[in-house]
């Protein structure tokens, strides 16, 4: 790395974060420096809180056909994230960014994304940007590269990154998969419950939090808050039916392979929680599996691992 200030980006569903890093080439790890941004897409004076993503059906469909049909609420709502995104990184101040972002991705921008707009032309807007990375991909890196991971000598892990949705991660043999060329292995968003809900719905923080809060007239925004309300039992029991669900599938995708896995990582949000949690709750996702769970919930792993994945790998 070269001694100008150099910036990984993480663009979330509701968020944007910017970590400046510093590379240790001694210990081959990356690290958080000084700087750190976080601005929220809801800074945008036309950002649309009630904002429904179009259905994964019909965006896949028009996927396949090739053509966006991106009507004016699509548009408005990523133009917010465009704006955002372009206001933090004009307060970098730096050429040197690397950004990762949710979804399907074509070289150009967003082109399937579960909980949020389609932003197609993403890379056109924002001129400073000329790759979007992963961003599991990103959690992962930021995982086993930097002094804050939690994967650094692990070489077959599953990897659950809980937020607004869930960033589905492998280690295999020492390698990253790609899930966009393993035919049979399908992300969070994409396996279906007994129930017709995805293991994401159910899992993520924000799918619990919705759950509750189309329910009852009192609106929760976290998971700590929930966890005090008596009635919440239900929606914590059908999580950890979801992280069971998605273990099997990620143990049939090892058994396959023929590998043993050595340890499960939960991070962002839902890390968080599971680890500082009522030990009831916390025993409900542990008593799931044999396998070892750990817990990482420092949020700048991914903007650490887009950094690694651009500067330093």
């Amino acid at each position: 790395m070269s001694k100008s200030q150099k910036f990984g980006i993480d663009c979330g569903a509701t968020k944007v974060m910017a970590q400046s890093v510093i590379y240790d080439s001694k210990s081959q790890i990356i690290k958080p420096a000084g700087l750190n941004f976080e601005y929220n897409y809801s800074d945008c004076s036309f950002w649309n809180p009630n904002f429904i993503p179009i259905p994964l059906e019909i965006q896949k469909a028009e996927l396949e056909n090739g053509v966006f049909n991106i009507k004016k609420t699509e548009r408005i709502q990523a133009s917010a994230i465009v704006e955002i995104i372009k206001q933090l990184i004009s307060k970098l101040n730096s050429k040197d960014i690397a950004l990762c972002y949710p979804g399907l991705k074509s070289r150009s921008g967003i082109i399937l994304m579960a909980n949020g707009p389609r932003i197609p032309d993403l890379i056109e807007q924002i001129p400073e940007i000329k790759t979007i990375y992963h961003d599991s991909e990103c959690c992962l890196l930021g995982e086993i590269n930097s002094v804050i991971g939690r994967i650094k000598h692990s070489k077959n892990t599953i990897y659950i990154g809980g937020g607004t949705g869930i960033a589905d991660g492998l280690i295999l043999n020492n390698e990253i998969i790609d899930f966009n060329k393993e035919n049979d292995l399908r992300r969070s968003w994409e396996i279906f419950l007994p129930s017709k809900m995805t293991v994401e719905s159910n899992l993520s923080p924000n799918g619990m939090l919705a759950k509750w809060n189309r329910s009852s007239s009192k609106t929760l925004k976290t998971l700590f808050e929930l966890e005090k309300e008596t009635k919440s039992k239900p929606i914590f029991e059908e999580a950890s039916d979801a992280f069971s669900f998605l273990i099997r599938e990620r143990i049939s995708f090892f058994n396959r392979h023929n590998t043993k896995i050595e340890k499960i990582v939960i991070g962002q949000r839902l890390g968080e929680f599971l680890e500082l949690c009522q030990k009831n709750i916390r025993l409900l996702f542990e008593s799931k599996t044999n396998i070892p769970i750990e817990y990482s919930f420092d949020r700048r792993t991914a903007s650490l691992g887009a950094a690694w994945k651009k500067f330093c790998s």
